[in-house]
């Protein structure tokens, strides 16, 4: 089964989305839509005999287009989306899925009446490989029973990484949390299970002039009673840096998010023979990573497992409901920061 597929949104992660469809054997990205024209022609240049425009409704009215990747501003990616499904268009939405909660479950209702869509938001990191060591232990309790995570993540940007739709409440709803922070709570909430309760704050330290926050962190009580905190700043000199700590009954582990992964502490009381088979990621290298570096290479295996979910040959890891709830308790967490007297 070949697939045809089209990229809206030719910014900084297109390429990503790109290199990791130039990877399948069955996949043809055929068009190309950016508001901009020229990073439409720019992304497409890579691609012999495609198409560009800057409305994607084009796309979406084309019957030779089977699937699309959702790629641009946070604050239409409802938009796009929902004309995908209702047109019969399997779809992957970068993250987060959109911004207002409501659009969040008026996808999903959308979405049941087209079964045979397939839809997924972007959560490369469920796909790492160090990452899932990490769930497959938690889910055998060699660490026995979660009692706490923490999330921590540093990232450097400028001003001119704010010229745009950045740094807007209605174009990116956020940034320190809904931009950075959002792969390292989308993770936690993995591993945890369901965050129950928030306690927040944020400001802005850095870039004053914008109307999202810069700096923000929250207090976390899981469903199972576990608790949690999540700390994620614009404002560091170091251009990435993010890890989380799970700490059990038995063990504990702290990993880092960004790449290469890496193991930094491990100890498992009572399977140390699963702490040492873990400590061999502490080497582990994979192919170098497509335009960002902190992205990572897990595009690649999410898109993989998306296509082939289309094809019938898989079944996909990370839905929509994933997405949407990650984004709920985004949401808790700048409701509960926003109204803060």
């Amino acid at each position: 089964m070949r697939i045809n597929h089209a990229i809206i949104g030719c910014g900084r992660v297109s390429h990503n989305h790109l290199y990791a469809c130039s990877k399948l054997k069955n996949v043809d990205v055929v068009h190309f839509c950016d508001v901009d024209l020229n990073k439409a022609k720019e992304l497409s240049s890579k691609v012999p005999l495609a198409f560009c425009c800057s409305d994607y409704t084009e796309i979406i009215s084309n019957p030779r287009i089977d699937s699309v990747s959702v790629c641009t501003d946070h604050g239409s990616h409802y938009d796009i989306a929902i004309k995908c499904i209702q047109n019969d268009k399997h779809v992957i939405i970068e993250k987060p899925v959109c911004i207002r909660d409501e659009d969040a479950r008026e996808l999903e209702i959308i979405s049941k009446m087209h079964p045979n869509v397939t839809i997924s938001v972007v959560s490369q990191h469920r796909y790492d490989p160090l990452v899932n060591a990490v769930y497959n232990i938690i889910q055998s309790a060699s660490i026995g029973k979660v009692t706490a995570i923490s999330g921590f993540v540093q990232c450097s940007k400028k001003e001119e990484y704010y010229n745009g739709w950045r740094g807007k409440l209605s174009t990116e709803g956020g940034s320190a949390l809904i931009n950075q922070g959002i792969h390292t709570l989308d993770l936690m909430i993995w591993m945890g299970g369901n965050i129950e309760k928030v306690f927040a704050f944020a400001n802005k330290m850095k870039f004053l002039n914008n109307e999202t926050e810069d700096n923000i962190c929250a207090a976390l009580l899981f469903s199972n009673g576990a608790i949690g905190t999540l700390v994620s700043t614009n404002t560091s000199s170091v251009e990435w840096d993010s890890y989380i700590d799970v700490v059990g009954e038995s063990g504990s582990i702290r990993f880092t998010t960004d790449y290469p992964n890496r193991i930094l502490s491990v100890m498992l009381t009572k399977n140390p023979e699963v702490a040492d088979e873990l400590k061999r990621y502490e080497t582990y290298r994979t192919e170098p990573p497509v335009g960002m570096h902190y992205y990572g290479i897990s595009h690649n295996p999410q898109l993989k497992n998306f296509f082939n979910t289309i094809a019938g040959k898989d079944r996909l890891k990370v839905g929509l409901h994933d997405g949407v709830q990650t984004l709920k308790i985004v949401n808790m967490i700048y409701n509960s920061a926003r109204n803060i007297k």
